[in-house]
């Protein structure tokens, strides 16, 4: 579903993320108004059409109060901007594209703020960071997750879901403590194992010489920023340290499987899923696609039961969700 051409976007923070939310709705006819820290990053946004803020509070204010604002931010800097954005707004839709939801929802509960949160995660990005690194094709296609409580108002998820499908996005519906898990499996624990296959290569040795292609995927996140990633890391420490510890067994597992050569069975399974997951994710040709109106009241048990079978959110037409599966 297409946002219409007056809707209003709150933005803190133009880093990758950010940034590259803000040049791709801006390409959809939002208008988007942003802060940043950096003067020269608020130049860089202007020269692309978004309505650059240096005060926040002003930016906050001006804000209408059918608006989504978006925080953008590291994990520790959005927690500590909730009591602010509660001080100086009063009816806008608060969301965040934060990697760990847990914490952020906790600190939106704290501030007051449960009833007008939804939190919402892009799965995009790159190892580059900041506004010159953001593009506008950097979330197409991109998969989305959408957070959803027990308290979240449907109206104000909508709102963040047609966002989504508004920056050529799919949504797949969650709640913060499922996404923590999921996002452990996925992006944390590879970002573990980048980080201690890469200190473990010295650059100038036989093995830095060999390093190729295996070498230079497994450990491609190892070149994000490290305070990014260890803001990551700690704030979903509780659901990466349960992952790592049933990874751990996993591994010991296979390290006799590799001492007595019976490694056919882990390796046929790993197989099997990745290439079953290649399929899936290029060619959703044979989904299943059914039309669900959004005045059903199990409305969000149906959302949540999509998101935890692999569906997801492909449109919305103001009256119908359209699910793939």
């Amino acid at each position: 579903m297409g946002t219409q051409q007056s809707q209003v976007v709150g933005i803190i923070g133009l880093g990758l993320i950010g940034g590259s939310l803000a040049l791709r709705l801006c390409e959809t006819g939002v208008i988007v108004r942003a802060h940043d820290v950096s003067a020269d990053t608020l130049q860089m946004a202007a020269a692309h059409g978004i309505e650059a803020y240096d005060d926040l509070d002003v930016m906050l204010r001006e804000l209408p109060a059918s608006a989504v604002l978006f925080i953008a931010t590291p994990l520790p800097q959005a927690i500590e901007l909730m009591p602010r954005i509660a001080a100086h707004t009063t009816e806008l839709t608060v969301s965040d594209v934060v990697s760990v939801k847990g914490a952020v929802l906790e600190a939106a509960r704290e501030a007051g703020l449960a009833d007008r949160y939804v939190g919402a995660h892009p799965m995009a990005g790159t190892a580059q960071s900041g506004f010159a690194a953001a593009s506008s094709d950097l979330l197409a296609h991109a998969t989305w997750v959408v957070t959803l409580e027990e308290q979240t108002d449907l109206s104000r998820w909508l709102a963040v879901c047609d966002l989504a499908l508004s920056a050529d996005g799919r949504v797949v519906p969650a709640d913060a403590e499922w996404h923590d898990h999921a996002t452990a499996w996925i992006s944390h624990l590879p970002h573990v194992l980048a980080e201690v296959l890469s200190a473990n290569v010295v650059p100038r040795s036989l093995a830095g010489a060999l390093g190729a292609g295996s070498y230079r995927d497994a450990t491609r996140v190892a070149q994000t920023r490290p305070e990014l990633v260890e803001a990551m890391l700690v704030g979903n420490r509780k659901m990466l340290t349960e992952v790592l510890e049933g990874f751990l067994d996993q591994l010991e597992q296979a390290t006799i499987a590799v001492r007595d050569g019976d490694v056919a069975s882990f390796v046929d399974w790993g197989h099997r899923h990745r290439v079953e997951w290649d399929a899936r994710r290029d060619d959703q040709t044979d989904a299943t696609h059914t039309e669900v109106s959004t005045s059903v009241p199990d409305l969000a048990a149906r959302l949540l039961d999509l998101g935890m079978s692999g569906g997801r959110v492909i449109a919305h037409d103001g009256a119908t969700l359209t699910f793939a599966q």
